[in-house]
C-alpha cells in the first residue's frame, strides 16, 4: 500500500450501501482542510478553482472556524488540479516562502494528533506543519518534517526544546512525488509516534515540553535566523487535540466506516 494515495472517503461505498467515512463526525477534530472545497484566492475572495489559482484561505471544514490564510500575495500557495487519481492538490514551493497561517496556534501542548496527505517534490528538506514558540527565535517547538535531502528520504516529528532537538523517525524508505498519509500522534512529553500509511513507523521517547507555542504554520514557518520552506504537495489535513488511536488513523488512511 506504500505511495498509493487514498482519500479519506472510501471510493464507491455507495455502490456498497454503506455510508462514507465522515472524519469530522467521527473524530471531532479542532481542523479539517479539505482540498475538494473551501479554497479562496484571498482571504473572503474569489474560489481557487482553476490549475495555478493561488491559495489564499483555506476554509476548516470542521465547523470551528479554524481557517489558514495567508495576507501576503506573494506567500501564498497554489492549488494543482488532477495530480494524482483526479485529485487535487495544494502546491508549496521551497524556491520562495509559501506557507498558510492561523489566526492563533491551534494546538500548544500535549496531547494532539496532526494528520495529512503529502508528496515531496524535490530532495529538499520540506517542514509539512510547524508548531513553533517565534518568541524565542524558534528555539522551542514541534515539526513534521518531510525529509527529501536525506538518503533514504524519510517522514518524521522534530520535537525542539532550548534549541536542541530529537526525532521520531520514521524506517522506512520514501520515495519522490508518491503519495504518503502521515499521522503524527503527540502523545505527551516522552511519547511522539510518526505513522505513514497507518503504520507506526518511529517513535521518540526523548523528554521533551515546547513551551510558549504562539504559531502554527502550514508548508512553511519560522526557524528563528530566516525561514523554512516547503517543496510538497499537501491534502486532507486534520488537527485534533488528543491522542487518535491505532485505529482512528487507520481508518482515516483507508477512508473504511467504523
Amino acid at each position: 500500500m506504500i505511495g498509493l494515495r487514498r482519500g479519506f472517503y472510501a471510493p464507491n461505498v455507495a455502490a456498497l450501501g454503506v455510508a462514507p467515512y465522515d472524519p469530522v463526525a467521527a473524530l471531532s477534530p479542532l481542523a479539517m482542510l479539505r482540498v475538494g472545497s473551501g479554497l479562496k484566492q484571498t482571504v473572503g475572495g474569489t474560489a481557487a478553482t482553476a490549475d495555478g489559482d493561488p491559495v489564499g484561505q483555506w476554509l476548516d471544514s470542521s465547523g470551528n472556524g479554524n481557517h489558514v490564510t495567508q495576507t501576503t500575495a506573494g506567500q501564498r500557495p497554489v492549488l494543482k488540479l488532477a495530480v494524482q487519481n483526479g485529485k487535487n492538490a495544494v502546491r508549496f514551493t521551497a524556491a520562495s516562502v509559501n506557507e498558510l497561517l492561523f489566526a492563533s496556534a491551534i494546538v500548544t501542548t500535549y496531547p494532539f494528533t496532526i494528520c495529512l496527505w503529502f508528496r515531496g517534490l524535490s530532495a529538499s528538506f520540506s517542514p509539512l506543519v510547524i508548531v513553533t514558540n517565534t518568541t524565542t527565535a524558534a528555539t522551542d517547538g514541534y515539526r513534521c518534517d518531510y525529509r527529501g535531502d536525506l538518503s533514504p528520504k524519510a517522514c518524521y516529528i522534530t520535537t525542539y526544546t532550548g534549541g536542541f532537538h530529537s526525532d521520531a523517525v520514521d524506517t522506512l524508505t520514501l520515495s519522490e512525488s508518491q503519495w504518503y498519509h502521515g499521522a503524527f500522534v503527540f502523545k505527551n512529553a516522552t511519547d511522539r509516534r510518526t505513522y505513514i500509511n497507518a503504520a507506526n513507523v518511529g517513535q521518540d521517547t526523548s523528554n521533551k515540553t515546547p513551551t510558549g507555542i504562539n504559531n502554527v504554520s502550514i508548508g512553511g514557518g519560522p526557524n528563528g535566523v530566516g525561514h523554512w520552506n516547503a517543496d510538497v504537495d499537501l491534502d486532507d489535513i486534520l488537527f485534533a487535540n488528543y491522542e487518535l488511536s491505532t485505529t482512528d488513523i487507520t481508518n482515516l488512511y483507508t477512508g473504511t466506516p467504523h
